[in-house]
């Protein structure tokens, strides 16, 4: 029986392109390279902008700040991988490009409403869950 896995679902919604040309180009950089340490000056050089006019733009065209994008996409892969591993908070953290287990915690329950423990505890019950009703039927 397969489960259902909601921690495929975003806890953050965030959309993957614009519809302006340097903005897509700062996307496709932080979606290749969210793992790791990103600069906003490596992020401007791939756009061909100025630190200063890349973040700028990136606030106007998308509503958040680069580094609240970025944020926010390691959020969603650390949901991603409380679901799908049994790997610790610590690891997740890491593997997901934040430098201080503290402040990824904090950061996932200002985004999720839950700390990464929890969450992962809530998908594992939903799950736990949907496999006995479809046992059950």
């Amino acid at each position: 029986m397969k489960k259902r896995n909601l921690g495929n679902e975003n806890i953050v919604p965030l959309p993957a392109h614009s519809k302006n040309y340097k903005v897509n180009r700062m996307l496709h950089y932080i979606l290749g390279n969210w793992e790791k340490t990103i600069e906003l000056e490596d992020i401007a050089a791939w756009a061909g902008s100025t630190p200063q006019y890349a973040s700028a733009l990136f606030s106007r065209v998308m509503c958040m700040t680069i580094f609240e994008y970025l944020n926010a996409l390691r959020i969603n892969k650390a949901g991603d991988l409380l679901s799908e591993t049994s790997l610790t908070v610590s690891e997740i953290s890491d593997r997901c490009g934040f430098q201080n287990t503290s402040y990824f915690i904090r950061t996932f329950r200002n985004h999720s409403g839950r700390t990464p423990g929890e969450y992962r505890r809530q998908i594992r019950s939903v799950d736990c869950i949907d496999i006995d009703c479809i046992n059950e039927a």
